[in-house]
């Protein structure tokens, strides 16, 4: 047994003790799963080398791949136990010397760094391999049109979609607190339900949108009134949501978070209005803001305490 690895410096705090635990535990997933897989695919990238289209291909599913390998790995994190399937709390977690809600800042903290070195792979990755053997040909004129389209603000529009997807896939880990940290699948099997409804209404609204191909042409301004106003819909109820579900936290964290927030979304919402077209003919930066406002997770992280407690105190 002494000659297992094992850490010999003392924790700095019980906050310190519980993120190295749930790094050991699950932390490490996200970037080991994203670093597979990118070893996996320099090889396959190189029986493709000379054909540009294949490139920008793989360059598309490199730059997702993070945010997918999240939606997966998110739906075990964000339980109490990583590996276990049942989602009650069992008695070793209970009764760690540690608040709930600090728990649920830790695990947010080891997301937070999964996700910045997972994106750092990812990045390292792409950048030696397309100065190694792909042919870019394809994605230089691509480059190119885009430069033409910003020529001022290419740089940070890069720069601002590349934490997007950083905080994409963040609240991918994050986002399912709430019902992971339950002690019942009735969070969970809600939050589907809402999700399922969501989808239909959107596929019916697609079906009847394909189906009057005609008359949405003519009624383009109707449409972004109508996508505009379930934006604006739903930018309200988040925020609702969210002065509900942080009504019980202590207001120092409150405030810490919503200065996060704020900024995360802040870039966001200027990310929006420096991607809108030059020409904005149908006029929808106002719809790119609000659906910049929505992204950043508030509501849904506030009701994760109360899960956990309700989880712990069973």
């Amino acid at each position: 047994m002494d000659a297992l690895p094992r850490r010999r410096k003392a924790f700095t705090s019980p906050a310190a003790a519980q993120f190295w635990f749930e790094w050991r535990r699950a932390g490490w997933v996200l970037p080991m799963c994203a670093g597979g897989i990118l070893i996996l695919v320099g090889p396959i990238s190189w029986l493709s080398r000379n054909d540009p289209n294949a490139t920008v291909s793989a360059l598309a599913l490199i730059l997702a791949m993070p945010m997918l390998l999240a939606a997966v790995v998110g739906m075990s994190f964000s339980k109490a136990d990583f590996w276990s399937r049942d989602h009650s709390l069992n008695a070793f977690l209970a009764v760690r010397p540690l608040a709930t809600g600090e728990i649920v800042v830790t695990k947010m903290k080891v997301a937070a760094v999964s996700v910045a070195i997972t994106w750092l792979l990812v990045l390292a990755f792409v950048y030696f391999w397309l100065v190694s053997w792909p042919s870019t040909s394809q994605l230089d004129m691509l480059l190119f049109e885009f430069k033409l389209f910003y020529p001022h603000s290419w740089h940070l529009i890069l720069i601002l979609s590349l934490g997007g997807l950083s905080l994409i896939t963040w609240r991918s880990m994050v986002g399912g607190f709430w019902t992971g940290l339950a002690s019942t699948w009735k969070p969970l099997i809600t939050s589907l339900c809402i999700r399922a409804i969501a989808l239909v209404l959107a596929l019916i609204a697609c079906a009847w949108m394909a189906a009057h191909e005609k008359w949405c042409k003519a009624h383009v301004d109707l449409q972004i009134l109508i996508i505009g106003w379930v934006l604006a819909l739903a930018v309200l109820f988040k925020l609702w949501m969210a002065v509900f579900s942080w009504s019980k936290i202590t207001p120092s964290r409150v405030w810490k978070y919503l200065l996060i927030w704020s900024g995360g979304t802040g870039a966001l919402v200027a990310l929006a209005i420096l991607a809108t077209p030059v020409f904005d003919v149908v006029r929808v930066e106002h719809l790119l803001v609000l659906a910049a406002l929505l992204p950043f997770p508030i509501a849904r992280l506030g009701l994760a305490p109360m899960s956990l407690a309700r989880n712990r105190h069973r």
